[in-house]
């Protein structure tokens, strides 16, 4: 089974949309996989901290 995806606007600092950019280039991942990727990671911090 395919996981759903929902398109989400998001806007950035001009600042931010390059450190996501040069982040994604170095770690070979889409802008939109690594945005993904950063909020997987902090929502799993954050569930390993409550548990």
């Amino acid at each position: 089974m395919t996981k759903r995806r929902t398109p989400f606007p998001l806007r950035l600092e001009a600042e931010d949309q390059q450190w996501i950019k040069e982040k994604s280039a170095r770690e070979c991942r889409s802008q939109n996989g690594m945005i993904a990727h950063l909020i997987k990671e902090a929502r799993r911090r954050e569930q390993q901290k409550t548990a």
